[in-house]
């Protein structure tokens, strides 16, 4: 390998004993780096392209003032090290080294997502340490995979190349704390990658504090937000801390921020600009020091536009800005996601195991979603409520037409009998052109999939569908030459 092709790996350790071995046995492959603290990481990350890092647990023979974690719990530093470095760089790859086998510290190493070698096994195996290290270069090459199976194990379906982009741009803004501002159509799953964010951004038992802003009441959403005090208003017999101060060292989700109030918004501005608020009714301030993510289904360029939200709450709250699509525009989504519904609903169903049918699995993706992963979700929970095992097109068709039904628009009908008639009966309007013309608009479009599937062969779009070949002859008449004659 060239020198100038050598991978940079950055040792960790307050010893060089380390990278003296290192040099020696694998100095012709890579280039290595030594640091003795964490304190000097984040300045040789920032400056320099690094390939992996390898990672000492033992930092008691180092200087104390350089250590992150306590002073008497020196030996397990290298641990400290591992939980910061998840927290700036989720996907690095890390190799730590001990002194000996430890299950109880492989098993933390391992939770981190890191990779585990004792010296003992070096000593046994030289080769294993180069082993080891091409293994983890060669990962973090292509960190892609890594970051999706991350995200996996938050519950986070993806299968589409447009969603996996929008996951790799979000890792990118995980680092830090800085504020993100993920941008979405309702439902698209924005609560869900926000707790993902705050799950990847170091110790996940951080504090974690959701808020939909647009459940909240108006009338109380300061006290909710701010807390307030005892007296503040009628009512309050007990002081509040707010959702504000609870998330203090953690993590505050505000989903819908767009729909605060311009008053709010001033105090919300305030509260990110000083890390304290007053709450409603008090004098004193109180610690709130959190990372902020927001999430909006709104065009908050267009508020801003219209002077209904801050120009420069805007600005602190959009410093990472992430745009999730809509599940119509990553549709290999869908058929995952249909899957992993069915699989979370089993434990309500008698522990019945769900499958779909290829057919319906292809239906669902025809289907354009506008209520993205909720609607989908709620489809799902009602396939498998109404089938007995395995999920058929004609189950997704029926459980989608009732939905339609409900869904299409109310036309009234024309009334009868001259002035001061009586309105038709609304039964008989549910039964009449409403029914009647929405049911065909649903079998319309079965009909066309059915076509679409078949290349046109009726015979065989029957017994797809389980219906009489005398039906889907009358649909062809219906929707192929109403026009006709």
């Amino acid at each position: 390998m060239s020198e100038a092709a050598r991978p940079a790996v950055l040792v960790i350790d307050d010893r060089d004993d380390l990278t003296l071995f290192c040099e020696r046995m694998l100095g012709d492959d890579y280039e290595f780096r030594r640091v003795t603290g964490a304190r000097e990481v984040g300045d040789v990350l920032r400056r320099e392209q690094v390939a992996a890092v390898l990672l000492d647990r033992d930092f008691s023979q180092g200087d104390p003032a350089l250590l992150l974690g306590p002073p008497d719990d020196a030996h397990n530093e290298g641990l400290s090290i591992l939980r910061w470095l998840r927290g700036e760089h989720p996907v690095m790859p890390v190799l730590m080294i001990t002194g000996h086998r430890d299950l109880a510290t492989a098993l933390q190493v391992a939770s981190l997502k890191a990779d585990f070698l004792a010296w003992e096994d070096v000593y046994a195996d030289p080769g294993i340490l180069g082993a080891r290290l091409r293994h983890i270069v060669e990962a973090g090459r292509d960190p892609g995979e890594a970051v999706l199976s991350r995200f996996r194990e938050l519950g986070i379906v993806v299968a589409s190349p447009v969603f996996a982009r929008t996951l790799q741009e979000i890792v990118r803004a995980v680092p830090g704390r800085a504020p993100i501002l993920l941008r979405g159509e309702t439902g698209s799953g924005k609560d869900s990658l926000a707790y993902a964010i705050h799950a990847l951004g170091g110790d996940p038992l951080r504090q974690w504090v959701s808020v939909n802003v647009a459940a909240l009441n108006p009338n109380l959403i300061e006290s909710e937000l701010f807390g307030h005090a005892r007296g503040a208003f009628t009512g309050a017999a007990q002081p509040s801390v707010g959702k504000l101060r609870h998330a203090h060292g953690g993590t505050l989700f505000l989903n819908e921020v767009g729909d605060l109030s311009l008053e709010v918004q001033v105090k919300l501005l305030t509260v990110l600009e000083r890390s304290e608020v007053v709450p409603v009714g008090d004098v004193k301030s109180y610690p709130a020091d959190f990372r902020l993510i927001t999430a909006t289904s709104r065009d908050l360029n267009e508020l801003v536009a219209s002077g209904r939200f801050r120009q420069d709450l805007f600005h602190r709250i959009a410093w990472h800005t992430v745009a999730i699509p809509p599940l119509r525009e990553r549709r290999e989504d869908i058929a995952a996601l249909a899957q992993s519904f069915l699989r979370r609903t089993a434990p309500f169903r008698e522990g019945r195991i769900f499958s779909m049918t290829r057919e319906a699995l292809e239906y669902l993706v025809s289907l354009p979603w506008l209520g993205n992963v909720r609607e989908l979700h709620g489809a799902m929970e009602a396939m498998s409520a109404a089938a007995s095992q395995v999920i058929t097109i004609g189950d997704a068709c029926g459980v989608i037409g009732k939905r339609d039904l409900l869904l299409a628009p109310r036309e009234p009908e024309p009334r009868s009998g001259g002035p001061g008639a009586a309105p038709p009966d609304r039964a008989a309007c549910e039964h009449t052109a409403f029914a009647d013309r929405s049911y065909r608009q649903v079998c319309e479009a079965y009909y066309r999939y059915l076509m679409l599937r078949t290349g046109g062969r009726l015979p065989e779009a029957a017994r797809l569908a389980k219906i009489s070949k005398a039906t889907i002859y009358e649909w062809r008449r219906k929707f192929d030459h109403e026009g006709d004659a």
